[in-house]
């Protein structure tokens, strides 16, 4: 009979009501960041989307008033002939990272040797973040804050290609993880008036080896200091929902209890990011 029971319990329809508007475009933030995301920053993101579906007064918050992405959008090149590129986060017309280009080739009799390398560099005592001994080439959803490593001159990937006409001999090598990366994110760390933000570049790689070039296709920073960013966010309300220095695996921890109602606000979507395994790099 209990079993009875819980099939017409499963068989009942049930309620539903039309979310707002912002909260609306506020979920479909947190559902586009989090895809790549791994499972733990994915719960962090999904913990974020539970607290404004449960408390729909959320967005009223002081902190998320004052809270801001600002985002970028880009279509520049850094190559061989245009060996460096700026960035300027605040666009306060003082760059704050940048990327560069560097190659050359040695020549001799029926034998060539080229070199060439992408670096991140962070301007004004700013770094980029690392991983692996290279700048980091992150997915979206990566939170970037305090917990990551960062270097003022990162190398981002680097090859070598030579030929030899004597014995009709090619050999090339590529190393790094930007090496004809796709829509990858390097974050930064960097300085407004003393005080440390956060912010991330999209990039994607070609020509290696050993021509290598990286295209800026858009850029993002948090206003607010301490703050991390995740990759992929453009917009203030998904920002909101991060805590000063929060670093985002402890959130996920300390929210874990939030996590399987935002999975359900999420939907399928949400289901698939949490049984992916951790592959951010």
């Amino acid at each position: 009979m209990p079993q009875t029971r819980n099939r017409k319990a499963q068989n009942q329809r049930r309620i539903t009501a039309p979310l707002p508007e912002a909260l609306n475009r506020h979920l479909q933030d947190y559902a586009e960041a989090a895809k790549g995301a791994s499972r733990a920053e994915a719960t962090w993101l999904l913990s974020g989307v539970t607290v404004s579906a449960v408390g729909l007064g959320i967005l009223a918050l002081p902190q998320l008033v004052h809270a801001e992405v600002v985002y970028t959008p880009a279509n520049q090149s850094v190559n061989e002939n245009a060996r460096k590129l700026q960035i300027d986060f605040n666009h306060d017309g003082i760059a704050d990272a940048s990327l560069s280009v560097q190659g050359y080739c040695n020549s001799g009799s029926g034998f060539r040797e080229c070199f060439g390398s992408i670096f991140a560099l962070g301007l004004q005592g700013n770094e980029a973040m690392t991983s692996g001994g290279f700048a980091a080439a992150a997915k979206i959803g990566k939170i970037i804050g305090h917990q990551d490593q960062f270097q003022d001159f990162p190398e981002m990937a680097k090859c070598r290609s030579d030929f030899n006409a004597f014995n009709q001999t090619s050999s090339h090598t590529s190393k790094g993880p930007w090496v004809n990366a796709k829509a990858r994110y390097l974050g930064f760390k960097f300085k407004i008036e003393g005080e440390t933000h956060y912010g991330w570049a999209r990039l994607t790689t070609q020509g290696f080896p050993c021509y290598p070039s990286a295209r800026l296709t858009g850029y993002a920073y948090e206003t607010v200091a301490n703050r991390p960013i995740v990759a992929g966010i453009k917009s203030s309300p998904a920002a909101g929902q991060m805590a000063p220095e929060d670093n985002g695996d402890a959130a996920a921890l300390k929210e874990s209890n939030y996590a399987s109602l935002g999975i359900l606000a999420v939907g399928a979507p949400a289901l698939e990011i949490w049984r992916k395994e951790d592959d951010v790099r």
